[in-house]
């Protein structure tokens, strides 16, 4: 991997699954138009997306959907009706490995990232840029004036939730959401919890109901206050295209076929190439006070569990830093940051994940998740299963 690139693609800042669509276009086009970007579309998911196969043995027939969709396109009258039409075909996909229609919180955020935050100063971040400033969305998506216009917009739902059991010694963290914009919020409230209860044993933090965001927040808001370094190693696989080629041009990649160990499953989606991406936890030293490495760690997990918050499960239960306990996760978060294509006659932005993470037991992350050290029974939620262990713990 080059250097030039290697902080901000190692970091793989996973953005959120979207659920909402907001276009602030209505521009009318004829379903010609329509119809040539459907068909760029299905050029792309056929080149360019590692789960088609998948989704065609395991989930609902390609070709059906694709012919039963392409025939509804005569019904529609307006981009929104697209935008619709797309959506709802992606929703049949099970929207798997973030596959959706770009929603116009979805682009501010991308936006703010990698235009107004300036990290878009590398070979990796370039192409993200360039697609967030093209010309032809001008008229579907609108960007954020600033920064500050930006940020704060979603804090005051995000707060997280603490609570400290006193006969456990045991401190609860609810944290709703990894997004970015609430990194430097959130940035002290675990050390400085922590630091009202010095007797405390255990600290529980609960992800159940995170869906993702940025791995800068787990990094360096979780990990880093615990002091400690580590290096995790995630392989890779994903198709050769031209649009690929453009997002991932800062790897060392290798032939699948060339891997003694590469996955069955690699070689039946037809991911021909591979990559190793190491990166250390956490990002850089903090200033945040070190926390005992004396008081247990739990992590509570479930199928909400997505993108960079399924990486931090994954980090955990790949490290030992954390007990996991709970349910599998949702998975997709061992991949880079999910792509974006422009479909140029509708300029609607069509995201989805480009490369198939492998966990540590070979299967892969976007379909099977991450399976937790302790996993809970019916009727049973996370949190009582980690209190009861920890109950169990200090009767011994």
């Amino acid at each position: 991997m080059k250097n030039i690139a290697k902080k901000t693609y190692c970091l793989l800042l996973m953005l959120a699954f979207s659920t909402v669509l907001l276009i602030t276009g209505c521009s009318s086009h004829n379903n010609n138009q329509y119809k040539n970007d459907f068909d760029l579309l299905w050029d792309e998911l056929e080149n360019s997306y590692p789960y088609l196969t998948y989704i065609d043995e395991n989930i609902i027939d390609v070709d059906e959907l694709r012919t039963r969709y392409t025939l509804e396109l005569d019904s529609v009258q307006d981009v929104n009706d697209f935008a619709n039409l797309l959506q709802r075909m992606f929703s049949e996909m099970n929207n798997l490995a973030h596959l959706d229609v770009l929603s116009q919180d979805m682009y501010q955020e991308y936006y703010y990232l990698y235009v107004l935050n300036k990290i878009s100063s590398n070979d990796y971040t370039t192409p993200y840029s360039e697609v967030l400033q093209d010309d032809r969305i001008a008229e579907i998506y609108t960007k954020p004036t600033s920064i500050e216009a930006f940020e704060g917009e979603e804090i005051s739902n995000q707060e997280v939730f603490i609570q400290y059991y006193f006969d456990l010694k045991a401190i609860y963290f609810k944290i709703p959401s990894f997004s970015h914009e609430l990194k430097e919020h959130d940035e002290k409230v675990i050390s400085d919890a922590i630091e009202k209860y010095p007797e405390v044993e255990n600290v529980i933090f609960d992800i159940t109901g995170n869906s993702g965001g940025s791995d800068y927040y787990w990094m360096d808001n979780i990990v880093a206050p615990f002091g400690g370094s580590y290096e995790l190693n995630i392989r890779n696989f994903f198709k050769t295209s031209s649009t690929t080629d453009k997002y991932i041009n800062i790897v060392e990649s290798c032939p699948t076929n060339r891997l003694k160990n590469a996955p069955e499953w690699a070689n039946s989606l037809g991911l021909d190439k591979s990559f190793v991406s190491k990166f250390n936890v956490p990002n850089e030293p903090t200033d945040n006070m070190i926390i005992p490495a004396t008081i247990k760690r739990w992590v509570l997990t479930g199928p909400k569990v997505y993108s960079a918050s399924d990486k931090f499960a994954y980090f955990c239960k790949s490290t030992g830093w954390a007990t996991l306990v709970g349910a599998q996760t949702g998975g997709d978060g061992l991949g880079s940051t999910p792509i974006l294509i422009i479909l140029p006659d509708s300029g609607l932005l069509i995201r989805f994940s480009c490369t198939a993470g492998e966990n540590t037991d070979g299967s892969m992350n976007a379909i099977l998740g991450t399976t937790p050290d302790v996993v809970t029974i019916k009727n049973e939620t996370a949190l009582e299963r980690c209190l009861k262990l920890i109950t169990d713990d200090s009767s011994k």
